[in-house]
């Protein structure tokens, strides 16, 4: 088990994990396109159980999604960096958002999701493994074929 750091992007929001992560995809739906202001979100999920604020304090809000489901949204009141979300259920999982990880540039997504809405110019031949037009009915593919990092 690995000890990992993160925040937000004007440093008030501090937070550290003490487990490996589960799996890291990106997403192409225009939700993550809209929230990241980027082409596409990185998701890296971790459990709950292991995630620490020791900086700071989150503000947060709850998203319906188009299933009806309901997603908790965490950030910084600051900067408005966006730290992870959660569905509202009673899942361990929380998926951080990449680019708060100190360490994201050692981690390496195995897959692709909502490729259907990824933006033109994104060459889907060269996406690498596994590619879902829409939400997978699992993760369980992705989760087997993920290798954390090895941190120094």
């Amino acid at each position: 088990t690995t000890y990992y750091l993160g925040g937000c992007q004007c440093g008030n929001i501090r937070y550290s994990i003490l487990a490996d992560p589960i799996v890291a995809y990106c997403c192409h739906c225009t939700d993550c396109q809209a929230q990241s202001s980027s082409a596409f979100g990185i998701s890296v999920w971790f459990p709950t159980s292991q995630f620490s604020i020791i900086q700071g304090k989150l503000a947060q809000y709850r998203f319906t999604l188009d299933s009806g489901d309901e997603k908790l949204c965490a950030f910084c009141p600051d900067c408005g960096s966006r730290i992870y979300h959660t569905g509202t259920d009673e899942s361990d999982i929380l998926s951080i958002k990449g680019g708060s990880l100190d360490v994201i540039h050692r981690i390496n997504p195995v897959g692709h999701i909502w490729t259907h809405s990824a933006l033109e110019w994104i060459k889907h031949e060269n996406l690498q493994g596994f590619i879902y037009t829409h939400q997978p009915d699992s993760f369980d593919d992705m989760i087997a074929k993920f290798e954390p990092p090895v941190l120094d």
